[in-house]
């Protein structure tokens, strides 16, 4: 007698053609099972193509002698001309093996039938390469820890056995778990570093051995030691041109507790299949979901108690939830698959599409807060293929102090949390030349975070500026015409607080100047401008782009932005991986970075032109950065002397040329005072 058929079979078709192939999976005992059938059909040809998928629910399950009966007419599908009324599956054992005689039963037509055969418990087999740093305690996939689970029981657990337990199964690539040895190519100054989106992104291609621009079974899961802001404990990232969630990081020194460690790798392999936070799916701030891809300090046990990461681990059986271990096991596979399709969806996308449902929100918003979108102070339109930069403003005219969100390296003046690269804030955006189509700016990049909370009132509201031109759609704005924008904010207290609605027009642009937008819009330019410049060799097209439009077409517009991301990029130091496989550190290019960011500074003075506020508040900080690093490393007065110069004309240009209010100026000076003490 069958003890248990749930999982994954595989087979072929038996009627017709017979040129199909099945991906089976059956999940109705065992671990949590959901009682549902699904599958993937493939072309029977060499290689083998993808076709479409199926999932059947609330199946039913008859045992008679020793056969197995399953059915169910509670279908869906990913292709519209593939839709079946019924699956009937019979299962016995046959020469010691499990069979699976599948009927897929249409309406009208041919019905489609299969023999399969079982071949594993797990219901998916993905492929993980683990790499780490040297200097980063070693922490394997599959090396269990002891943890304590709710009432105070001691358990050993691992990733590896976080992904079994949700039928999944996990195994080492080929590579298998190589130390990525940093110390040994840093000289001494340098050994308090950190990793940038430029780097991990550089990191990923380089040592990601398995990596091919395609969906597939495989990720990249990198133990970093910490990143450039503080507020990040993962990060989930996206490869090239489209291909979607396939590499993650946990930055381990920025996260105390190995059980969190454990958590949020598990989180972070959970985004790569595809996962939301659960306050995503809801529209709500916090969320009573005990799962991996919720947040230990934003659950909650009521809607009247307030979020507690106490009652999280103490009722948290680390799993992930119902509709998780679902999509998991069933997704179609384009979106569960890492490299394939992504989640799309949103509140400001809704509004776009029907503007009369804006009111309702406003209604339900008991917040007191309001979300501005804008263009550029002085920015009267567009040119084809610039760069498209947003200002985001939240604000209130309540005299009472309203908490927002915060993450730990905000500045008075500018809140992150308002970025739409984090989960609070979303952008659609309406192609109105394009019968009306609506995207979602979608970044390359999904970070989790330790979060902070602060005030606002009338007189301190929060401001963000976001570059929108490319994310994981590519470029957002590749066509000339008119365009609609909409940003919903998602609060503490769980309201949606919806934007204006933004009108952008970027006109239909001469001859010369396509030719010259063409330098800037190619994929390689698109991610360079994303990660403010890179190093990086895959990049190298992109980067000789950028350099062509600033030596060939130096008084362009555009070349304030080419200047911007260059300068800030040699500003910084970059790790590259040599022959030897060990990583070398460029070393900031002081001179060069000086020379680009003061040219930004210089243009953007002027009065609608250059970058925006934010942006070349920004420039300047880094700026100072920059100099005082200098400071430090090379024993040279000249470059605190730069870094006081830098100060004084920071303050000249955003109060007497600029004139920003006293507050933001208040927020300016305190912040470019605590760049300066650093030197001493």
């Amino acid at each position: 007698m069958i003890r248990t058929e749930s999982g994954l079979y595989r087979g072929f078709q038996q009627n017709n053609a017979k040129n199909l192939e099945l991906e089976l999976r059956i999940d109705v005992n065992g671990n949590r099972p959901l009682m549902i059938i699904s599958g993937d059909i493939f072309s029977k040809t060499i290689p083998k193509k993808y076709l479409w998928s199926f999932l059947f629910t609330k199946v039913k399950r008859k045992v008679t002698n020793n056969r197995i009966e399953l059915t169910s007419k509670q279908g869906k599908f990913s292709s519209n001309s593939n839709k079946f009324s019924e699956i009937i599956v019979n299962i016995h054992t046959k020469r010691d093996q499990i069979e699976a005689e599948v009927n897929l039963k249409r309406a009208r037509g041919t019905d489609l039938q299969f023999i399969c055969i079982r071949k594993s418990e797990s219901f998916r087999k993905i492929i993980i390469e683990n790499d780490y740093e040297e200097d980063v305690k070693k922490f394997p996939v599959n090396k269990e820890i002891e943890i304590i689970a709710p009432n105070n029981k001691k358990i050993k657990f691992s990733i590896q056995r976080a992904l079994f337990d949700a039928g999944i199964e996990l195994a080492l690539g080929e590579a298998g778990s190589n130390a990525v040895p940093i110390k040994f190519a840093i000289s001494p100054e340098h050994m308090h570093y950190y990793w940038t989106e430029s780097e991990l992104h550089n990191a990923m291609i380089h040592h990601f051995s398995k990596w091919e621009d395609k969906p597939q079974w495989i990720v990249w899961m990198f133990s970093a030691s910490r990143y450039e802001d503080p507020s990040y404990m993962g990060i989930m990232f996206h490869g090239l041109r489209g291909n979607h969630r396939q590499a993650c990081a946990v930055f381990h020194k920025s996260i105390a507790e190995k059980k969190l460690q454990l958590y949020i790798s598990v989180h972070e392999l959970g985004h790569c299949f595809n996962l939301q936070h659960p306050w995503e799916k809801t529209g709500t701030s916090c969320s009573s979901s005990l799962s991996w891809m919720n947040y230990p300090w934003n659950y909650v046990k009521s809607k009247r108690l307030t979020p507690s990461k106490k009652w999280f681990w103490n009722a948290f059986r680390f799993q992930f939830d119902k509709s998780e271990l679902s999509h998991i096991r069933h997704g179609f596979r384009n979106e569960v698959i890492f490299g394939g399709s992504e989640f799309v969806g949103g509140i400001a996308s809704k509004i776009l599409k029907n503007p009369s449902q804006k009111s309702s929100f406003i209604s339900k918003n008991k917040s007191g807060l309001q979300l501005r979108l804008d263009i550029p102070r002085d920015k009267k339109e567009f040119i084809f293929g610039e760069p498209i930069v947003v200002e985001l403003k939240l604000f209130t005219e309540s005299n009472r102090k309203i908490e927002v969100h915060s993450l730990k390296s905000n500045s008075n003046l500018m809140n992150r949390c308002l970025h739409p690269k984090y989960e609070f804030v979303q952008i659609a955006i309406c192609n109105c030349e394009q019968a009306n189509q609506i995207k979602n700016y979608r970044p390359l990049f999904k970070p989790f975070l330790s979060l902070n909370k602060t005030k606002i009132d009338k007189c301190s509201p929060i401001y963000e500026s976001a570059y929108i031109g490319f994310g994981q759609d590519g470029f957002y704005f590749k066509n000339s015409g008119k365009y609609s924008l909409c940003a919903s904010y998602r609060a503490l207290d769980g309201s949606i607080i919806i934007s204006n609605i933004l009108e952008i027009e970027i006109p239909e642009p001469k001859e010369d100047n396509k030719k010259i937008a063409k330098l800037l819009l190619d994929d390689e330019q698109g991610e360079l401008l994303y990660l403010k410049g890179s190093d990086s060799r895959y990049l190298s097209k992109g980067n000789d782009a950028i350099d062509k439009l600033i030596t060939q077409h130096s008084t362009h517009p555009f070349n304030v932005y080419t200047k911007f991301i260059k300068g800030y990029n040699l500003g910084r130091e970059f790790k590259f991986f040599r022959k030897d496989n060990l990583i070398g550190i460029r070393k900031p290019k002081i001179t060069e970075a000086e020379d680009l960011l003061s040219s930004v500074e210089e243009l953007s003075t002027k009065k609608g032109e250059g970058i925006d506020n934010i942006s070349l508040y920004e420039t300047m900080i880094h700026h100072a950065k920059i100099e005082i690093n200098a400071a430090k490393i090379e024993i040279n007065a000249k470059h605190k002397e730069k870094a006081y110069k830098l100060r004084d004309r920071m303050i000249n240009i955003f109060r007497n040329e600029k004139k920003l209010n006293n507050n933001v100026m208040n927020s300016i000076e305190n912040q470019i005072e605590k760049i300066l003490d650093q030197e001493n």
